[in-house]
C-alpha cells in the first residue's frame, strides 16, 4: 500500500483573526485536506501531514504561522504523531518567505522522504499553474531535488479577486521564462527574497478574496 503525504501550505493570517487563524485560502484548503486525510486513514493507509515551519509571524505579534497552522490541523481532527514540519536552512539570511522558499522547504523535505505519494492543498485553482512551476523550479534548481513529483489539488469555494488573479497571471509567465535555465531562475529567485524580505517583521496573507 502506498504512502501519502498531504501537504497545506496556509496563504496567511486572518486580517482579523490576531494570528490565532489562518485566513480564507488557507482554511478552505484545511478543509479539503483534512476530508481527504480521514478517507485515506479510513482505508488504513499510511498518511504523515506537513507544512511548511514558516517564521512569518502576524504583524504586532510574535505569533508564528507554523504555530497557527499547527493549532488548526489539531483542530481539524489531524493526530499530532502524522504532524510534520518542513523547513529549510536559511539560505544567505533569507528564510521561508514566499512561495519560492515555500517551494525549497517541501522539496527538500520529501528528498529525504522520496516514497510518499504527494498532493499539495494550497491555492485557488485560478492560480495553481504558478505554484506547480514554481515549487517545481525550487526544487530543482535550489534544493536539489530533479525527481520532484507531487499533485496540486486545488480549491474551488474562495475565488481570487481580479487585481491578485492579473499579478498570479504575470508572476506565472515570469516565472515560466525564468524557469528555462538555472542562473536565471537563481536571478529571480534572489530578486524576489528581497522583494519580499520585509514579510519577516511582519505579515498577514498574500492572495485576497473576491
Amino acid at each position: 500500500m502506498g504512502r501519502y503525504a498531504l501537504v497545506w501550505v496556509p496563504n496567511g493570517f486572518d486580517p482579523n483573526g490576531k494570528g490565532l487563524h489562518t485566513d480564507v485560502f488557507g482554511r478552505a484548503g484545511l478543509e479539503l485536506a483534512s476530508v481527504r486525510y480521514r478517507e485515506l486513514k479510513s482505508q488504513g493507509r499510511e498518511v504523515i501531514w506537513v507544512f511548511q515551519k514558516s517564521e512569518l509571524h502576524f504583524v504586532g505579534s510574535e505569533r508564528r504561522l507554523w504555530e497557527t497552522a499547527w493549532d488548526e490541523s489539531l483542530q481539524a481532527g489531524i493526530e499530532r504523531s502524522d504532524i510534520r514540519l518542513a523547513e529549510s536552512e536559511k539560505l544567505n539570511g533569507v528564510g521561508q518567505v514566499n512561495a519560492l522558499t515555500d517551494g525549497v522547504a517541501i522539496a527538500a523535505f520529501f528528498k529525504n522522504n522520496p516514497v510518499y505519494f504527494i498532493e499539495i492543498f494550497n491555492c485557488p485553482a485560478e492560480v495553481s499553474g504558478y505554484f506547480v512551476k514554481t515549487y517545481k523550479a525550487s526544487g530543482r534548481f535550489i534544493a536539489g531535488y530533479c525527481d520532484y513529483r507531487f499533485t496540486i489539488v486545488p480549491t474551488t469555494t474562495v475565488r481570487v479577486n481580479k487585481k491578485w488573479l492579473r499579478i498570479y497571471q504575470l508572476l506565472e509567465v515570469v516565472t515560466t521564462i525564468a524557469a528555462l535555465t538555472k542562473p536565471t531562475y537563481l536571478l529571480w529567485y534572489w530578486f524576489r527574497c528581497w522583494k519580499d524580505r520585509g514579510r519577516s517583521q511582519g505579515f498577514v496573507r498574500t492572495l485576497e478574496e473576491v
